[in-house]
């Protein structure tokens, strides 16, 4: 977070709010950026993760109330990367067979539509690929169900270039045209290319060139073979050339991806290296797991270095001496050098053979005599400490949002005090404010205020005599309006939809019938005890009369409890009541959550009432211009179709069928006149785009065909 800088000369909360956010675009204090890492000593909080997550997990774009933040830029990022990046091609080697396998299995697997059985041998699909040392009748495939197919299978989709077949080695069969196709479901075939072949020698080689393919696929067929001798079709071997993408992808950025159908070969990479330092993307989910890894991190400064590994490795140890014999019972060394030398009576360099006195009696060896690294540990492993590793998915202060509120000044620059209740006649800051009324607002966005209110709950309150109540408890016919209305079990919670000084709402003024007291020329005052009530028994309210000094009754005054007559009423005004959940300044980089409650709010509110209502029809239709028995219509809008006409006789009838499964029909609505001059009336309820066929047999006038809205269209 970047640091905020002491405020001075700024006298509106507005002003402040502007300043602090030039400050954060500013970045003042290091702001960190996207895929950046920090290690921990402690596991982070739930609130301590705003913009961090622990290598290893995954990081999702939308954002679940209570549980996990949402980074929809760090998400758009990786899979714009992704998405950009290259793959490394890889040579395909292809394996020997000792059996078909199985197609869409885990290993390299052939199949095809028929495997001849002579009585005494059984020519196997396999055998082209199971390297025999020859192609003889026995040990090569042959079919005389024709037009033959071969499929080769391979679990990683290939681009094969080309297809290389030698013919039997006897009686060579050889297949005289073809076609060759590509799937990757065993289902949906895509044709690459046809060929022909004229070359029937025994053991003869001829290719089936494929190099302007460019697709991958897992399937390839040899598709609609018929055979040069005819009736019969073989293969003695077939060797293809092929590519396939590795796992890993490539961004110029040097960042590595891969596909998260690819996350168990991920998986089984860091099992067995303890790294695995790619992004997965996972678009069905929305979602991207983080790399991880229990190495240690080495700074390069070379480009072409970046997410490259370095291999475990020592320095070599070497050394070496002179081996002399004596007489076949003495062993002497001399001249030696690195890790060896020698030890005891004295030195062991060009040692004749005569004397004793220069032998060594020990051979020595010591690795730091070769390379001084030797000696400096007693582990390969330097001293460590084991740490959490986390990358940033997001961050308030460069260019991420994410999709949750969190407080970005302190308590000590925002002057407004948590929970407080306003009147604003224009929308504030919805990131600190939300709208009174009846909005279920998420515990997860606003989790410092949810958690709050349910410490008001438990007793534990610094807020006063703040009203807060759990739905649970709530009392059907009791006034809550003045309390926040917290749900521990949805983690919402509800504001108030009014203050205890309702004159917050506007100024008051004169309703023109203020009662007042004009002055008598005899009596300069008028004191309580000059004051009496006399009943009357016309009138609707009680008569107050003034006395003079001299007790003659004068300037009869009027009093009431009637609100239109009190003097005073409340001023009208269009201020809308908001409180305080968030000590945080406007920042566009973050999800405006209020400003989306508020707005989902005027949409659908918690009105029951209301929102079942709005399926019925409204005030608002489009008379239609009735077509013959059998004729279609396709519904504009949300709503209702009605159609009435007069009869002629008895028996006739009108319909209406609203057709949502082709033919099938599962609404309608039909009636029958029972005499002459009667009009029978149908309607049936339609989504917008549903088609509704009219039917009638009523030979009479049309009194009404038309479409009428429901409510929630209008």
């Amino acid at each position: 977070m970047a640091q905020v800088e002491k405020l001075v000369g700024i006298e509106s909360p507005l002003e402040v709010g502007q300043k602090i956010n030039e400050i954060i675009e500013k970045g003042v204090g290091g702001a960190f950026n996207l895929f950046d890492t920090m290690l921990k000593d402690h596991v982070l909080t739930y609130e301590e993760t705003y913009g961090w997550a622990l290598q290893g997990t995954y990081v999702y774009k939308e954002a679940v109330a209570g549980s996990r933040y949402g980074y929809p830029d760090f998400y758009n990022k990786c899979v714009e990367e992704f998405e950009n990046s290259e793959y490394k091609m890889v040579d395909f080697v292809q394996p020997i067979l000792s059996s078909n396998g199985t197609l869409g299995g885990d290993t390299f697997a052939v199949s095809a539509n028929q495997e001849h059985n002579s009585g005494s041998s059984i020519y196997y699909a396999y055998y082209c690929f199971a390297n025999n040392g020859n192609t003889s009748e026995t040990t090569s495939w042959q079919t005389q169900a024709l037009p033959a197919s071969f499929t080769i299978y391979n679990p990683v989709a290939l681009n094969i270039t080309n297809i290389q077949i030698t013919n039997r080695l006897s009686y060579p069969r050889a297949i005289a045209s073809g076609t060759v196709l590509g799937s990757n479901n065993n289902d949906t075939w895509e044709e690459i290319t046809s060929f022909t072949n004229t070359n029937n020698t025994a053991s003869a080689i001829w290719s089936i060139d494929l190099s302007a393919n460019t697709k991958f696929y897992k399937y390839y067929k040899l598709d609609n073979l018929v055979g040069i001798d005819a009736g019969l079709v073989g293969i003695g071997k077939i060797n293809i050339t092929a590519t396939y993408r590795d796992v890993l992808s490539t961004n110029t950025n040097g960042h590595l991806f891969y596909d998260i159908a690819d996350k168990a070969q991920i998986d089984e990479l860091y099992n067995t290296n303890g790294i695995a330092w790619y992004y997965g993307i996972d678009t069905e989910n929305e979602r991207v797991f983080l790399p991880r890894t229990k190495w240690f991190i080495q700074p390069t400064g070379e480009i072409t270095e970046v997410n490259s590994v370095n291999e475990a490795g020592l320095p070599n140890i070497t050394g070496g001496t002179w081996l002399r014999f004596n007489n076949g019972s003495t062993i002497w060394v001399s001249a030696t050098s690195g890790a060896i030398s020698g030890g005891g009576n004295g030195s062991c360099e060009n040692q004749g053979y005569g004397g004793t006195a220069g032998r060594p009696a020990a051979l020595n060896f010591d690795a730091s005599l070769s390379n001084p690294i030797y000696g400096n540990s007693d582990t390969v492993q330097p001293q460590s400490i084991n740490q959490l590793l986390y990358i940033c998915v997001g961050n308030t202060n460069v260019e991420s949002a994410v999709t949750d509120v969190v407080d970005v000044t302190t308590t000590e620059n925002d002057t407004i005090p948590l929970l407080t209740g306003m009147y604003f006649d224009f929308t504030p800051n919805n990131v600190s404010w939300l709208k009174a009324g009846q909005q279920a607002n998420s515990g997860g966005i606003y989790t410092f205020t949810y958690n709050e209110l349910v410490n008001c709950l438990n007793g534990e309150t610094k807020y006063g005599d703040l009203k807060v109540i759990d739905v649970a408890d709530m009392v059907t016919g009791v006034d809550y309006s003045l309390y926040w209305k917290v749900n521990q079990t949805d983690m919402t919670f509800i504001t108030p939809t009014a203050i205890s000084n309702k004159a917050l709402s506007g100024g008051v003024k004169g309703n023109g019938m203020a009662m007042g007291l004009q002055r008598d020329a005899k009596a300069q005052t008028l004191d309580m005890s000059q004051m009496a009530v006399v009943a009357s028994g016309s009138n609707d309210y009680a008569t107050a009369v003034a006395y003079n000094a001299e007790k003659s009754p004068t300037y009869p005054l009027g009093i009431t409890t009637d609100p239109t007559k009190s003097g005073i009423i409340a001023e009208e005004s269009t201020a809308q009541l908001y409180f305080k959940v968030a000590n945080a300044v406007q920042n566009l980089e973050l999800l405006d959550a209020g400003e989306v409650l508020e707005a989902v709010n005027n949409v659908v509110p918690d009105n029951r009432e209301l929102i079942t209502g709005w399926a019925f029809p409204s005030d608002k239709y489009i008379d239609l211009t009735l077509g013959a028995s059998g004729t279609e219509y396709t519904a504009p809008a949300n709503g209702w179709y009605c159609f009435a006409k007069s009869s002629t006789g008895a028996s006739q009838r009108v319909a209406l069928f609203n057709l949502k499964s082709g033919t099938n029909t599962i609404i309608g609505s039909c009636a029958y006149a029972g005499t002459t001059g009667q009009s029978p009336y149908v309607s049936v309820p339609v989504v917008k785009g549903d088609v509704i066929q009219v039917s009638y047999t009523v030979a009479g006038s049309t009194n009404i065909f038309r479409f009428i809205y429901a409510q929630g269209e209008v």
